[in-house]
This record gives structure tokens, C-alpha cells and sequence, in this order.
């Protein structure tokens, strides 16, 4: 994922072949997903599915986290650029990539009961003109979705229950939107526990001061509140000045806003990827052979953490497909696996004990 928007932001070869040769228009939109059949969420309690694998030698949790229910937002995982938004087939390439996300991110909330829509996701390419004309219009469709999803599950899932946000890069941007209509200045914002809307630019200090009942964490057992931070490499020239962008950054380590310097022994598991990403940039968006497999054991105290200017600074992961760039990106979930998951449970806990 990192390195295929490294070679977005540098080839413009690479955006051509990824760009529709159509504008958006209503008449070329694929179908809309039906929430009341299965086959249009990712992952459902009551299915088998890739959001319930767990890492090698982690038990089961505390059965009182079952009380809670997270509402999962995938990231992009759609590269072609035949159209503007995903048609959503099972059978594609980019569905495998869907199952493989639910895999390696939406598995990290699973000690709760997890739902994660399918939806007409907005094509990689937009993200490199969020706010060109067709661009916002695919990106407002992939959010219809979202929200028609999101409505669903309150309607008929949801039952009052105590719940968490999550999502991750496009599906953040989306859970903003979930929180700007549905949740703040509302009840649901007293049922909200917490939303981890992580890897977006688009949460700053200005966005979150304009809302009224939701705030950014500051404590690790805080509710009502969001968690965000987008990770790089300490000592690595970073691609943009991100202290003039105020984007929120909440220090996984310690779950504080601006988090200070925590240092490895607070970090408490990493979980290296599993599966393969289908990245077929033209021909038909078909399935391979992609692995999709376990969850390894976690890597204890694998790196010190700090908030500086606004993003999440690690040491340097040496990886060879970050594009020399030190942007962690694609991985920051699974670098932060086990911080999270503990975390869900303590603040779940907190929230449920109050």
C-alpha cells in the first residue's frame, strides 16, 4: 500500500493507468450493496470470517467485552482504475484484498463483536485530488454506503448497546463523516466508547474543536473520544511539513494527545502482516492466488513512540517497501496491534465499570 502511493505521488504513468477514462456520472455507478444480506459485510458476529483470527498464543478475552460492539471501516484496497468506486465482487482481486485487511486490521477489535461493511470504496487515485469534482463525488458515494451500512446496524444490530468507531486512512475519513451526522451533539455519542479513526490527515486539532460532545483522547481509559496518529520513521526527512498541517496525533503508547516520548518497554506487541495485496493495475480485477494466512505472535517491545508536530514518530523499520521513505502508512496498525487491542479492553472496561 505505501509503496503503491509512493509511485502514485512520483509516476504520473502509474495515476494515468489507475484514472477512469470517464468523469463520474450517475448512469456508470456500480449497483448499491444490500445490508441485509450477509455477503455485503466483511466481517458479522455470526459469520465465520477473517476479522476472527487472533495472533499466535493470544487467548480469548474477558467474556464481558462481548457487551460491546465496533463498527469497522476498511482502507482502500481498490487499484484499478476501470471505475471510480469498487462494484464490490466477491470474486475480484480487491475483495481479496478487503478479507485480507479484515485480517490484519479489523482482527485487532475482535475481543468485541465486530461488523464491517462491504462498500463502494473510492479508487486509490482519488487520494491524490481529494478535492477535484470527480473525486469528492466518488468519495461521497463510498460514504452513502457508509452511512446506509452504519444505519443498518443501529437499526437492526446495534440494540442500545455500548459501541466503537474504528477504521483506518479511507475508512476514517468515512467514520468522520458517521461522527459529524450521527454521533456528536447526539445520544450515540454517550454510547460511543471511543472511535480509532487512525491514518488520516483530515483529523486536526481545528476539525475536533468544532465538535461538541466528542473530544481526543487524552488517557487511556477516556471515553467519547477519538484516536488518530499517522506513523514514519524518526530521523527520516518527512514527505510534507506536518507541523502546519495540525493534524491530531494520540501516542498509541501512552494514549495521550501529543503523546511525549514512551519508550519500547510500553510497547507491547507488534504483529507482522499476513497475506498478500492484489495490486493489478490493468486487466480484469480477478482473484490470484494470494495467501491469506495466520496471525504470528506478537514482537514484544519492538519500538519507542513519540507525537512531534502533529505525527507519530518510530524508530526507523528499515522496511524495503516503504519507498525510503519511513512512511509507515500501510502498516501502523499492525505495528501498534497489541497496544490496541489492550486498549479496546481497558477502555471498554472503564466505560462498562462507569
Amino acid at each position: 500500500m505505501a509503496l503503491l502511493l509512493f509511485f502514485v505521488s512520483c509516476e504520473p504513468l502509474v495515476v494515468n493507468l489507475i484514472t477512469p477514462n470517464h468523469d463520474f456520472s450517475e448512469d456508470r455507478i456500480p449497483p448499491p450493496p444490500n445490508y441485509a444480506q450477509d455477503e455485503y459485510w466483511a466481517a458479522l458476529p455470526q459469520m465465520e470470517d477473517f476479522a476472527d483470527y487472533r495472533p499466535e498464543g493470544i487467548a480469548g478475552a474477558d467474556p464481558v467485552l462481548q457487551a460491546v460492539d465496533v463498527f469497522f471501516i476498511h482502507p482502500s484496497g481498490y487499484f484499478q482504475g476501470k471505475y471510480w468506486n469498487d462494484p464490490i465482487d466477491l470474486t475480484s482481486g480487491t475483495s481479496r484484498n478487503t478479507d485480507k485487511l479484515m485480517l490484519n486490521n479489523a482482527s485487532i477489535f475482535n475481543d468485541c463483536q465486530v461488523y464491517a461493511p462491504r462498500y463502494r470504496q473510492a479508487a486509490i487515485v482519488v487520494f491524490t485530488n481529494m478535492q477535484g469534482d470527480n473525486e469528492q463525488k466518488a468519495l461521497s458515494l463510498a460514504y452513502e454506503d457508509v452511512r446506509e451500512a452504519f444505519q443498518y446496524y443501529l437499526d437492526n444490530y446495534n440494540q442500545g448497546r455500548p459501541f466503537i468507531l474504528a477504521g483506518h486512512s479511507q475508512g476514517s475519513y468515512h467514520g468522520m463523516k458517521l461522527i459529524e451526522e450521527f454521533i456528536d451533539g447526539t445520544e450515540l455519542s454517550e454510547r460511543m466508547i471511543a472511535a480509532y479513526l487512525l491514518g488520516t490527515t483530515n483529523i486536526t486539532n481545528d476539525w475536533a474543536a468544532g465538535l461538541e460532545t466528542v473530544g481526543v483522547s487524552d488517557s487511556a481509559t477516556q471515553a467519547h473520544c477519538i484516536i488518530n496518529f499517522n506513523t514514519h520513521a524518526e530521523g527520516v526527512k518527512l514527505s510534507q511539513d506536518w507541523g502546519k498541517t495540525g493534524v491530531v496525533c494520540v501516542n498509541p503508547l501512552n494514549w495521550k494527545r501529543d503523546g511525549e516520548f514512551a519508550p519500547a518497554t510500553d510497547h507491547l506487541g507488534y504483529v507482522p502482516e499476513s497475506g498478500e495485496t492484489r495490486i493489478k493495475l490493468i486487466g480484469a480485477d480477478k482473484a490470484g492466488d494470494e495467501l491469506i494466512g495466520q496471525l504470528d505472535a506478537p514482537i514484544l517491545q519492538h519500538t519507542h513512540a513519540f507525537c512531534e508536530n502533529g505525527v507519530l514518530l518510530i524508530e526507523n523499520q528499515n522496511l524495503e517497501n516503504d519507498a525510503g521513505e519511513g512512511d509507515y502508512h500501510g502498516i501502523e496498525l499492525s505495528l501498534f496491534h497489541m497496544n490496541i487491542r489492550m486498549n479496546v479492553a481497558e477502555r471498554s472496561v472503564a466505560y462498562l465499570n462507569r
